[in-house]
């Protein structure tokens, strides 16, 4: 399988981003004006990250992006 297309309800809902530049960004437009709570981070946070439901990873590759998949895998987070 090549893609997995989903469709998860966005109210109620933790939505983090981490990371800067352009990729960033684009995910973080996806969320504009959708009922979920979207939270912009730099850099891995673990206390974010326990609550984040969803988690996009815009990080070059290197410590920092290990660190961040370590985190969000260890919550909740898809």
């Amino acid at each position: 399988m090549d893609s997995f297309p989903a469709f998860l309800p966005l109210a109620g809902r933790c939505v983090v981003v981490i990371g800067s530049g352009e990729a960033a960004d684009a995910k973080a437009r996806l969320f504009d004006g959708s009922p979920a709570t979207m939270i912009r981070l730099v850099g891995p946070d673990r206390d974010v990250l326990a609550t984040a439901d969803l988690v996009f990873i815009a990080l070059p590759d290197g410590p920092e992006l290990d660190a961040a998949l370590a985190l969000a895998r260890s919550g909740r987070a898809l």
